[in-house]
């Protein structure tokens, strides 16, 4: 949707896993890259538009105003291909995880496909790959339910803490993907207001379409190792990440 050529997109994994990562070197070689390759894209969208996000971007509207400045095309490039990217395919892995460590609840989504975005929004609550917001600094003092925040302080808010807070989820440790079949979301795993998600479709209907697939094809589908012995990793401002997740089809 994004425009980036098929042959491309090795590269921008790449690029889009040494940028989320921690080692310094890699980003400072591969964000100039990732920049340099996006305006060569837009470049070549100016001569030749397509059916894409960039050529969009780069195509005066029909009622004459002029296109994003180069700068916020390649912001906004860059962010929507490596955050559509990324949190998704984490979030896919956590899920189908999540599910087979849930044997009863797999049972439920196999009997019952109809139950499958239910079966999304109660993972998205359960465990979403973004666990906590970055940190944002208070610009003063403040009280916040009996809290002292001094100014200057940093604060991270916990998604997942949110979204198994007893008071707004019954019994909240629980996977249990009934849960939305008649009520409305009442999660922060995607945000909320301003801060909501930009892909939110795009990762309801991903999850629901691999999720679907997979137990419609593979019905002995299941786990190679115990639920415990998963690797994963937490990356600071980016997400909790499995490092494999072995299946026998």
């Amino acid at each position: 949707m994004v425009g980036i050529p098929e042959q491309d997109r090795p590269l921008w994994r790449r690029w889009a896993d040494d940028l989320n990562g921690l080692d310094t070197d890699l980003v400072r070689d591969s964000a100039p890259a990732l920049v340099d390759h996006v305006l060569a894209l837009i470049e070549e969208r100016r001569r030749t538009p397509g059916d894409d996000l960039i050529s969009a971007m780069v195509t005066p509207s029909p009622d004459g105003e002029p296109p994003l400045p180069e700068r916020d095309i390649v912001t906004m490039t860059m962010l929507v291909t490596n955050v559509g990217y990324e949190n998704t395919a984490y979030f896919l892995a956590n899920g189908l995880a999540a599910l087979l460590a849930h044997p009863d609840q797999l049972d439920l989504l196999r009997d019952d496909p109809v139950l499958l975005p239910s079966a999304v929004t109660e993972l998205l609550r359960w465990g979403g790959s973004v666990p906590a917001t970055r940190p944002r600094f208070a610009a003063q003092d403040i009280d916040l339910h009996g809290t002292r925040i001094r100014a200057g302080e940093a604060d991270v808010l916990s998604l997942l803490g949110a979204n198994r807070d007893r008071r707004y989820h019954p019994d909240a440790d629980r996977l249990d993907i009934t849960r939305y079949q008649d009520a409305q979301d009442d999660h922060v795993a995607l945000g909320h207001g301003a801060h909501f998600c930009l892909g939110a479709a795009l990762v309801r209907l991903e999850t629901q379409v691999l999720l679907g697939a997979l137990t419609a094809r593979f019905p002995g589908l299941r786990l190679a190792v115990a639920p415990d012995r998963l690797e994963r990793v937490h990356v600071p401002g980016v997400g909790r990440r499995l490092t494999r997740l072995p299946l026998h089809l």
